[in-house]
């Protein structure tokens, strides 16, 4: 993948094509002194599933029918990225010198936590504006609410299933926490822009791999989706609201890219973010989308993460726009409409093009 987006920015004649540590690809429009603008999209996606499932011709198709595009990344993001590559060749094309320069990054490993983005940001590559091309639906998003990965463990004393009364049963402690649970997110904060903040139980473990065996440890883990919350404040939360004997870990990760590079021991949780609607770089992107549409985009927030959390976090103003929908994420028989993918490519070649008063 990574080759295939490096040969067509050097067929479409960009100024400069680079493949940094971590495998991503970063092309460069030049242009003047001003300021320099990031299309950021990502070249993994998620698993297909089972390829039997899909309707269209399978997972990696690529077919065209009834007037859109489909297969795995149509969507999320492989349908843009490929919008954002030829809107720099769209601007070559037309003689185009755009105020600063502009940079489109083909970046590796946003679905698992966001390798590529963080390894450029860590390695000085740091634009003044920054556009994330996840899906919104032709519109405008501002930001995200956070994510907290928290594993709830719940402890007990193992024993052999037909004596439970020799044992005790961490089955049970996990049971009537989520119980209290369902009924305390409805205490958790809400934000006037980002909403109320949401916890999801997801995911149990025990110890035990024998099913005649009651288990020593049962863990749960709580997709939390945060507007306020800190990691520090999980704990305080759950004791106070939900109660009950447990512990709390929130996980750190290794990670390996393609290349070789390395990052270790990196905390799951991932911070949300929030540009403000009167930032200049919001009304650049929404006078593009509607010149390419013929509509004035809503403006909004995305309900999933991005890496547009971590070039907020390093103060650059970020927002997102795709003109795929958010809804065709990671499902089955993902697909996006051609002709919406013509509107996108219209649409990021005039955020490119005028970037002077962003």
């Amino acid at each position: 993948m990574a080759r295939l987006v490096a040969r067509e920015m050097s067929d479409l004649e960009y100024d400069v094509v680079e493949q940094d540590g971590a495998g991503n690809v970063v092309g460069t429009i030049r242009g003047g002194g001003g300021p320099v603008l990031m299309l950021n999209g990502h070249m993994d996606h998620v698993s297909p599933g089972e390829g039997e499932a899909w309707k269209r011709g399978g997972p990696f198709s690529g077919v065209l029918e009834a007037g859109r595009l489909w297969g795995r990344g149509a969507t999320d993001m492989k349908g843009a990225l490929a919008m954002m590559v030829h809107a720099g060749g769209a601007l070559k094309r037309a003689g185009v010198t755009p105020d600063g320069d502009v940079v489109v990054a083909a970046v590796v490993m946003e679905e698992t936590g966001g390798l590529g983005t963080r390894y450029m940001l860590k390695h000085g590559r740091r634009p003044d504006l920054c556009v994330i091309g996840e899906p919104t639906d032709g519109n405008v998003r501002l930001g995200h609410r956070g994510r907290l990965a928290v594993w709830v463990t719940f402890r007990g004393k193992a024993g052999h299933a037909s004596m439970p009364r020799l044992a005790r049963n961490p089955n049970y402690a996990a049971a009537r926490f989520l119980a209290k649970l369902e009924k305390a997110v409805a205490k958790l904060p809400t934000h006037k822009v980002l909403g109320p903040s949401t916890i999801s139980p997801t995911l149990m473990q025990v110890d035990a791999t024998s099913s005649n065996v009651i288990p020593a440890t049962t863990k749960v883990f709580l997709d939390w989706r945060s507007t306020v919350e800190r990691p520090a404040d999980a704990g305080r939360w759950l004791k106070k609201n939900v109660g009950g004997r447990f512990e709390i870990d929130l996980p750190a990760k290794d990670y390996r890219s393609y290349t070789g590079y390395e990052e270790k021991g990196v905390s799951t949780t991932q911070s949300g973010f929030l540009t403000d609607r009167g930032h200049p770089l919001v009304k650049r992107v929404s006078a593009a989308i509607r010149a390419a549409s013929g509509r004035p985009p809503r403006v909004g927030i995305w309900k999933f993460a991005t890496d547009g959390r971590l070039t907020s976090a390093a103060g650059i103003p970020t927002v997102g726009y795709s003109p795929a929908e958010e809804s065709g994420c990671h499902v089955t028989d993902e697909s996006v409409e051609v002709v919406k993918l013509k509107s996108g490519l219209e649409a990021y070649a005039r955020m490119a093009a005028f970037t002077t008063n962003s």
